[in-house]
């Protein structure tokens, strides 16, 4: 069979036992993702993907799924394993690999008669539908033997599909359908309408433009007033208004709404802040109410994987007792007494239930308030759970929307999205007709006027967003992946202490912040040298209390931050909502961390590709390259930046809409070319008399900091966007933020930001944040990195009506693309318009489809696109490799001394220092490791790596050569797990500033250099080639995009190491290494 030998290695007793469940597990999965790679359907985890392997292969599913349910539950702590139970579970896993080796595409055949297990005895089951009924459902049980048929309304069986997985809880009093596919509560209540109650109304939300609006500006000053009254007896209006407007400076600065902010505004704000003063010191203490102001948590959040919700909630006490939801907007309040709206009073009913299936907290024992802050009003209400079952559904159809959109029913969806659907009430007051019409004509309009073209693109590109974040949730179907936020709790604990995805027992040192606690920092415990934490400095995380394994992100409160310093000792965390309360933080007990994720990235990028069909017209027209971009031939050149930089601002001042800039690894394209245009623009508008505004982006922090420091060595002034964890020291004294620091209003800062030509910023950041397009249009934006942003990523940006005139794109799409989860197969476009237009790939960025249109266009092709063709980073014979295999040879050195001169190293003395010395590209083969129970990390290699750093160190010393490691040296890993092998190596050999040198993945190298590289490629198993190695079509090239990212980082030494044998059994790196010196 083949996959005997991966079954002998996980049988190896020389492992633990829970390792050898987690290899085989792993291989399970590995062999199911294969299986249904050419399926058209994703799936929620492998509970699901097994079955529906075992119904196309025609293979018994009992066995299979017994060994999945026996892993996990040994896995899980659940099961004590023996000797014994692994050889019964072993066999039952060959039995089935035997059975799918053996099979054919034919029918399954029905397993034995699984055990039947009566629903009412089931106070949350977990399953997939096996088949749909008149009245029922029958739930092939997850956790247990068996299955079980569930009772349900029409409504609710019209919704399910075979192999869709549910949670029945209460005996089939709610059905849950995907509970992983968390959806949020304040989204989810905010679909219940005072005009009608539709799932429609939550993609309309995700569509329609951001805007800030008066009420807006007020909700958020009244979460500021909560905060600090709920924390200082003695705070006043003034100083907590100021705090807000510090906060929310972007947002009054660029302000333009019909609703002025004047002095109505503040006497308002005024009010709100005394009705919530007056709630929080005196009613908060009465006895109906019970909160104790030093019991008082704000900003916690939940998620309850039992209801497939997740929220936030305003104000709650420490033992989950007491919640209070605050709303600054209206009440029912058209007649006495004012009522709560029922979006309210089900979003506090939905927050009790996660409370109660959380905590196993009853219902009755937690008291739930509403507080308007318009009055000085504190509403405790109830609902019947009739309410509950209703808006439970409502939440199941919005995953149901998504689910079609994601299977290619955009269409279908749209052609729902009308007047009658969405206003389903009758004898609405005109009054309030004319009031609610405007935002939803503002969504259903341009989608109802698209051409045909633009429908089919929208449309392409929202079932493309669908699936992305529908893999974002659940996981890729890719082998080894760790990636989908239903990991955090679904996952066993083994599972992801092996893949370094939860971090345990740190304890904390010390609380940072003034008036509460911002920043924390964690002694990190020795973990051990097996295990390598899957972390790094910027990443989202949620923190726990967890005291034992029966603490999770589920029955445990949570505390969201991202980490911002993480070494083998110590780990700094910055909390996203200040915690007044320092008492909730304990220094006696242990916490634990682990991934969190947000869906605000797809919810830009579907308002982005909405934003193409409100945009003008001609910008349309030229973004679906229906016409062509137009040049001002008369426009002259008002500087001098050499001949061959000359050559490229020249045509790129000259487009009146847009220019495109190929800049090859090593070219300049920051330092020289763009510098270079920016100060033409500069120069040649001050020449004029004129100040137009210039707007400078790109994807990365690290990479809008270059082009700051670029601005600063040429003395240029300008704004960054952002914020100072994200931002670079260097560059913080132009964060607008620090700017307009010590501003009182928003005149000056509104002033701040009308006087600055230049302003600078992320690609998430500016789209965002397009108030600031109500303010200042801007007369041309320079797009760094464009080949790694999605097409509807920057549609917010591009597609604006008063954004920008003009835009210049510079990227690489030979480089690294932008991250997508799904397959290459899954991306392809056959819409026969969508290709006209270059649009053949929905993973490729507009860059590179602008860039194919300008190819194909003779009129505009020399006008509209350049190329940078003369590198100064890469040794002539470091560069030869990928100029060749991907530049069609068009690379010339520049060249500089470092290009051409031959290495000069002194005194090598062992055979790898010898090695070192006279190898520009050299590979280093490391036999194939020993058996191994995580994949993703390679100790074998990470010694290897330490041998050429230390080689390097001696021969620098010997030969009188300075070497700082952290600046010369770089590391790339193709799995973060490689990263802590490689640092351990590093640090026992004595290595210094071990903690400062940049190991990485390939993606958090794009853009940077470094004098030697070393490329440790960490795979062991054949199929993993397929993750270290991904060719695309570029043009008539074949490209890999991350092995080209690897080599062209180094200028003057590049090494890469690995199993010579397994490597080139890919052509692509059986050609490298056959052109390096090998050792």
């Amino acid at each position: 069979m083949m996959y005997d030998e991966e079954l002998a290695s996980a049988c190896n007793q020389q492992l633990k036992i829970r390792v050898r469940y987690t290899m085989l597990y792993s291989l399970l999965k590995r062999v199911c993702i294969e299986k249904t790679k050419e399926f058209s359907t994703d799936y929620s985890g492998l509970f699901a993907r097994l079955y529906a392997v075992c119904k196309h292969y025609g293979v018994p599913h009992a066995a299979a799924d017994r060994f999945r349910r026996n892993a996990l539950q040994t896995l899980r702590g659940q099961r004590e394993a023996t000797e014994e139970l692994f050889a019964i579970d072993v066999a039952d896993l060959r039995s089935f690999l035997t059975a799918l080796e053996a099979s054919e595409d034919v029918p399954r055949k029905e397993d034995a008669q699984l055990t039947s297990t009566p629903v009412e005895q089931l106070r949350v089951a977990r399953g997939l539908v096996k088949e749909i009924g008149e009245d029922c459902f029958t739930l092939l049980l997850q956790d247990d033997a068996g299955e079980t048929v569930v009772p349900a309304d029409a409504a609710t069986l019209e919704l399910l599909e075979e192999g869709v997985r549910v949670n029945v809880v209460n005996g089939g009093e709610l059905v849950i359908l995907e509970p992983d596919y968390l959806i949020d509560v304040s989204s989810l209540t905010a679909c219940v309408k005072p005009y009608g109650t539709s799932p429609l109304n939550y993609l309309l939300a995700q569509l329609q433009p951001r805007q800030t609006t008066r009420p807006i500006l007020l909700g958020n000053a009244a979460n500021q007033f909560m905060d600090d009254c709920t924390h200082s007896a003695t705070i006043d209006f003034a100083e907590s208004m100021q705090t807000h407007f510090r906060q929310s400076l972007l947002d009054y600065a660029c302000y333009h709404a019909p609703e002025e902010i004047d002095v109505s505004y503040f006497k308002e704000a005024r009010q709100h802040f005394d009705n919530i003063r007056q709630i929080v010191q005196q009613a908060y203490a009465s006895p109906e109410v019970g909160i104790a102001l030093d019991q008082v948590l704000l900003e916690p959040a939940f998620i309850c994987a039992t209801l497939g919700l997740r929220g936030r909630l305003d104000v709650m006490t420490a033992d989950h007792r007491r919640i209070v939801e605050l709303k600054s907007g209206k009440a029912e309040d058209f007649r006495p007494p004012v009522r709560p709206k029922e979006e309210h009073v089900l979003q506090m009913a939905l927050y009790k239930e996660m409370l109660h299936f959380n905590f196993s907290i009853p219902r009755d024992a937690i008291s739930s308030f509403l507080l308007y802050s318009r009055y000085p009003t504190l509403l405790d209400e109830r609902i019947p759970r009739s309410k509950i079952k209703e808006v439970m559904h409502l939440r199941n159809e919005i995953v149901r929307m998504e689910m079609r959109m994601r299977n290619g029913e955009v269409a279908d969806v749209l052609s729902e999205l009308t007047y009658n659907n969405i206003i389903q009430k009758q004898g609405l007051h005109p009054n309030f007709l004319k009031a609610i019409l405007p935002p939803i004509q503002a969504v259903v309009e341009p989608l109802a006027n698209a051409s045909p073209l633009e429908r089919s693109y929208f449309n392409h590109f929202m079932t493309f967003l669908s699936s992305e974040q529908f893999l974002s949730k659940m996981g890729e179907p890719r082998p080894d992946s760790t990636r989908g936020f239903a990991r955090v709790w679904n996952a066993d604990y083994t599972s992801k202490l092996l893949s370094g995805e939860i971090l345990i027992n740190l304890r904390i040192r010390e609380l940072l912040g003034e008036g509460g606690v911002e920043e924390i920092i964690f002694d990190v415990p020795d973990y051990g040298e097996k295990f390598i934490a899957d972390f790094y400095e910027g990443a989202m995380v949620q923190l726990y209390e967890r005291r034992s394994a029966a603490d999770t992100v589920c029955n445990r409160q949570l505390v969201r931050g991202y980490i911002v310093r993480l070494t083998d000792t110590e780990l700094h965390l910055h909390l996203s909502y200040k915690q007044r309360n320092r008492d909730f933080f304990s220094f006696d007990t242990t916490y634990a961390i682990e991934k969190d994720s947000t869906d605000s990235s797809f919810q830009s990028a579907r308002r982005g590709l909405f934003a193409l069909l409100t945009a003008p017209q001609e910008r349309r027209e030229l973004l679906l390259c229906q016409r062509a971009p137009r040049f001002d031939m008369s426009v002259k050149l008002c500087g001098d930046y050499g001949a061959r930089t000359n050559a490229i601002v020249h045509p790129a001042m000259q487009a009146q809409d847009y220019y495109l800039l190929v800049g090859p690894p090593g070219t300049g394209k920051t330092n020289v070319a763009l510098r270079a245009m920016v100060q033409e623009f500069l120069t040649s508008a001050c020449l004029r008399g004129e100040r137009p505004n210039l707007l400078l982006a790109a994807y990365t922090n690290r990479a809008v900091d270059e082009i700051c420091q670029m601005l600063q060595g040429a003395a240029i002034d300008f704004l960054r966007l952002g914020i100072e964890q994200t931002c670079s020291e260097e560059v913080r004294q132009n964060l607008f933020i620090n700017r307009a620091a010590g501003m009182k209003n928003r005149a000056e800062v509104s002033q701040l930001l009308q006087d600055q030509q230049v302003i600078v910023g992320t690609v998430a950041t500016l789209t965002s944040h397009t108030e600031l397009f109500n303010l200042k249009q801007f007369d041309l934006a320079i797009l760094d990195e464009a080949s790694q942003v999605l097409e509807p990523q920057i549609m917010a940006l591009l597609a604006h009506p008063t954004a920008v005139r003009r835009f210049i794109m510079i990227g690489d799409h030979k480089q690294l693309p932008a991250v997508v989860m799904q397959r290459a197969e899954q991306t392809v476009v056959h819409d026969e318009a969508l290709r006209s237009i270059g649009l053949i790939d929905l993973r490729n960025s507009l860059f590179e489809r602008l860039h194919g249109y300008v190819a194909r266009t003779p009129e505009v092709a020399t006008l509209a696109a350049g190329l940078l063709d003369h590198q100064g980073r890469m040794h002539r014979e470091i560069a030869a490799f990928v100029n060749e295999r991907f530049y069609e040879g068009r690379l010339s050195v520049v060249p500089l001394d470092h290009q051409e001169g031959a290495l000069d190293y002194a005194d090598a003395q062992t055979p790898m220092e010898q090695f070192v010395a006279t190898t520009r590209m050299g590979f280093v083969h490391v036999p194939a490791p020993e058996l191994s129970d995580n994949v993703k990390a390679n100790k074998m290699e990470a010694e290897a790596v330490a041998d050429i750093v230390e080689a390097l160190i001696h021969l620098n010393a010997c030969s009188e050569m300075s070497l700082n490691l952290p600046k010369q040296l770089g590391i790339i890993v193709p799995f973060r797990n490689q990263i802590s092998m490689v640092r351990a190596s590093l640090r026992n050999r004595g290595v210094a500033d071990v903690d400062d040198i940049t190991i990485d993945t390939v993606e958090c190298y794009q853009g940077s250099q470094r004098d030697y590289i070393v490329f440790t490629t960490t795979i062991s198993r054949p199929y993993q080639l397929d993750i270290l190695s991904v060719c695309q079509q570029v043009g008539t090239t074949e490209v890999d995009r991350k092995l080209n990212v690897a080599i062209t980082r180094a200028r003057k030494q590049f090494f890469l190491v690995g199993n010579r044998d397994l490597l080139s059994r890919n052509a692509l790196y059986a050609d490298l290494i056959s052109r390096c010196d090998v050792r």
